[in-house]
């Protein structure tokens, strides 16, 4: 079994729709059904009925959307735990080279929004127009990513 096929089947249960829950995951319905039809061969039992009101789930698909909602609970908890730890614990360093301009109109709001959901990230910011510059920092891997200007800004 795979977080995915708990998560379509609680959103299968909430929705009651096959479309919708596809559009909800921006997978295909035939994908979703695929997901679906192998956790039921899984457990060897039926989790839903179509009917032309959407689907129904079965009493074994109402359990398992029950259980499976508690698992999920647990599972998002652990995510959120592991990454409050791991990002509390990290001592992290961005290099960032950019065009003047694009570090004066554009990377002020980037950098907040950044900075606000990852504090403990230090950004270190080259400003530097010349092709040459890019070039030996590049070559001699002294940033992380940078933002270039093409044509005139």
């Amino acid at each position: 079994m795979r977080i995915e096929q708990l998560q379509y089947l609680v959103d299968l249960a909430q929705s009651g729709s096959l479309s919708k829950t596809a559009q909800n995951f921006y997978i295909t319905q035939q994908g979703l059904g695929n997901a679906l039809k192998k956790l039921e061969q899984e457990f060897s039992t039926q989790l839903y009925v179509r009917n032309n009101s959407g689907v129904t789930l079965t009493p074994m698909g109402q359990y398992f959307v029950q259980r499976g909602s508690e698992i999920l609970a647990i599972y998002q908890d652990l995510c959120e735990q592991a990454s409050k730890t791991c990002l509390s614990t990290l001592d992290c360093a961005l290099s960032i080279i950019t065009h003047p301009r694009i570090f004066q109109y554009i990377l002020p709001t980037i950098i907040t929004t950044f900075s606000t959901h990852c504090p403990h990230v230090k950004i270190r910011i080259i400003e530097e127009a010349h092709r040459e510059f890019w070039y030996q920092a590049d070559y001699e891997h002294d940033f992380d990513f940078g933002l270039a200007a093409i044509g005139n800004m």
